[in-house]
């Protein structure tokens, strides 16, 4: 994966202990299953 500081705010993260998703706002408190999270959330949707 490219450089994940873009995907995060890593100065948040670090005085607050979580971070969200950008995309849809769930709340991670590791920054692992944040980014494993992105990599799915940001794929576009299929239509139905």
């Amino acid at each position: 994966m490219g450089d994940i500081h873009h995907f995060y705010d890593e100065d948040f993260f670090k005085k607050w202990g979580w971070v969200s998703c950008y995309e849809c706002d769930e709340i991670f408190y590791i920054i692992e299953e944040l980014i494993e999270h992105q990599e799915e959330c940001d794929r576009p949707k299929e239509r139905t």
